[in-house]
């Protein structure tokens, strides 16, 4: 269990590592951003197996929820167009409502690693 919380600590990092290296990037395009969004999201995953997510109670589920965001924002935005034809969204105002999940995100992680590391010293 105690090897679990360490690889999860490790990924939370590397994932949000990915995120707030996206975040300080500057596009020149919306598309070229998306492409990066894309390029960001798919670095966050969980090579384990669901046993290890149980293991990591509440911070297992953040795990889920992380992913599940990163997968919607890449069906999002990896589609011919984006939304149905009844609620088209223009790329920029889906890019800035990833932006603002995204640095949820961040901070959703930096309490995960702090629980971690709380139990950790415990």
């Amino acid at each position: 269990m105690a090897l679990t919380k360490v690889v999860g600590a490790r990924e939370l990092r590397r994932w949000r590592r990915a995120i707030r290296a996206h975040l300080a990037e500057t596009y020149d395009t919306p598309r070229l951003e998306a492409e990066g969004v894309i390029s960001a999201a798919r670095n966050i995953s969980w090579q384990g197996d669901v046993h290890e997510l149980s293991l990591l109670g509440e911070v297992g589920a953040l795990f889920v929820s992380l992913i599940s965001l990163a997968d919607q924002t890449i069906d999002m935005l990896d589609t011919p167009y984006l939304g149905s034809t009844e609620q088209k969204v223009s790329l920029e105002e889906c890019l800035s409502t990833i932006r603002e999940q995204w640095k949820d995100m961040d901070g959703s992680i930096t309490d995960a690693l702090t629980t971690l590391e709380t139990f950790n010293k415990k």
